[in-house]
């Protein structure tokens, strides 16, 4: 069960380490993902599941999310174009996006091993006609070229966590 949906919370708990500037061995991750599996209870199949999740496990610690969102259901250049501006203004901001990679469109063969998978993308490299994303991934980094990816699943959804510290009431003194 934990290999089916498991990578949700992975995704999550690299997201929620980076926000706290953690550097953690590989005891200290396996602590956080099990704390993390208990705001975000897999298997999560939609953006909003995840997004609700990680409300709940940054409010736990005193912040709060301003998430932003991006699904395509098919190639096309506009929808590369906005993919491409979303990952970038999310890495320049320091807030790396998660990406959920949906289900294989049949006949696909591209990263047919990524099916219905969270990542982290961690870098983003673009030329004129091509664009790769590094992506974490279960304690790996993998090379995702994103027109296959867009081209090869019936949907893919980008996440990215502004974290900001919750507005607390002024206090009287």
């Amino acid at each position: 069960f934990q290999l089916q949906t498991g990578c949700g919370p992975v995704a999550l708990a690299n997201r929620f380490a980076w926000a706290n500037g953690m550097t953690l061995d590989q005891r200290e991750m396996l602590a956080l993902q099990e704390t993390v599996t208990r705001y975000l209870q897999g298997p999560v199949v939609i953006p909003w599941q995840f997004i609700r999740g990680a409300r709940h496990l940054f409010r736990r610690d005193g912040f709060q999310l301003d998430p932003l969102t991006l699904t395509l259901l098919h190639h096309t250049r506009a929808g590369r174009e906005r993919a491409i501006g979303f990952i970038a203004a999310a890495l320049s901001a320091d807030d790396p996006p998660i990406l959920l990679m949906g289900p294989n469109r049949p006949g696909a063969t591209y990263r047919r091993d990524f099916k219905n998978h969270w990542v982290m993308i961690t870098e983003l490299r673009v030329t004129a006609d091509h664009a790769e994303l590094t992506v974490s991934s279960c304690g790996q980094s993998f090379a995702i070229d994103l027109d296959g990816i867009i081209r090869s699943k019936l949907f893919i959804s980008l996440v990215a966590l502004r974290v900001r510290e919750r507005d607390h009431p002024l206090t009287k003194t």
